[in-house]
Formats: structure tokens, sequence, C-alpha cells
């Protein structure tokens, strides 16, 4: 994120449209409902050298697991159907 808009054909009205892009691309190949499980094992796997042996790297890591995870559990009650209709109407704004 940028602290001042470069683009100034920019305006808070496009933040919405281009979220819904973004989870509609991802969520529709299958990177989101996967991402917890593909963001964990690498972390999993750092975390036993020497380079995880850091307290702030580790709480960090542990912080961007949470989020992925509320991330996720977002979309739990929802089917395919209904993101993909939430996301286009959004894209449509």
């Amino acid at each position: 994120m940028l602290k001042e808009n470069v683009n100034e054909k920019l305006s808070h009205r496009d933040v919405f449209p281009a979220l819904a892009k973004f989870v509609d691309s991802a969520y529709f190949q299958g990177e989101i409902q996967n991402l917890e499980k593909n963001v964990q094992e690498p972390f999993e796997l750092l975390l036993v050298t020497e380079f995880g042996d850091s307290r702030d790297l580790r709480e960090r890591m542990h912080q961007a697991i949470e989020t992925i995870r509320g991330f996720a559990r977002v979309f739990e009650p929802f089917t395919n159907k209904q993101v993909e209709k939430a996301c286009q109407e959004l894209i449509h704004v």
C-alpha cells in the first residue's frame, strides 16, 4: 500500500472492486482454500532451522497464520457460487 496516491485516477471507490477481483481469482484457483496449509508447511520447516530461532520471526509467522485462518473462516459458511456472485457484484459496483 502506498501512503500517498501516485495514481490520481484511483479513488476509495476502486478498493472493493480491486479486492473482489483478487478474491475471485484466488478463490477459484484454490489458493484461498489451501492457503493455510500452503503457508504453514514452509513455516514449520523454517522453524527447525537456525533462522527459525528468532522470537520475532516466530511471532510474525504466528500472526500471519492466524490472519490466514481468519481469512479462510470468512468463506467457510458460503458456497463457491455465493462467493463468485458476491465478487462479480463488487467488481461491477
